[in-house]
């Protein structure tokens, strides 16, 4: 298992690219997922959803996602929903 580092935002303007890196990262990286997002500066419903379908995937193939030292901006978004980082398995970095 290996830990991708997302940058940036984890928003609508951000989410087709992010997708796609996450798309190839699932596809190199069999064992697992950790995602750190302890760089990530924005985050919106766009951010959420992509998290939920990166997860879903991974639950299909029997596999969970760690989410690691998210920032209060995808907290924050995450509780607008209704869900936690903790939701992901999330561990402090």
């Amino acid at each position: 298992m290996t830990t991708l580092a997302l940058t940036g935002e984890l928003t609508i303007n951000e989410a087709a690219a992010k997708r796609e890196t996450l798309l190839q990262w699932v596809a190199d990286e069999p064992a697992g997922t950790d995602l750190d997002l302890s760089a990530i500066e924005a985050c919106d419903s766009a951010g959420v959803q992509l998290l939920l379908a990166l997860r879903r995937t991974l639950a299909e193939r029997g596999q969970g996602l760690k989410l690691r030292a998210a920032p209060d901006c995808v907290a924050a978004t995450l509780a607008t929903y209704g869900l936690a980082a903790d939701t992901f398995h999330e561990t402090k970095a």
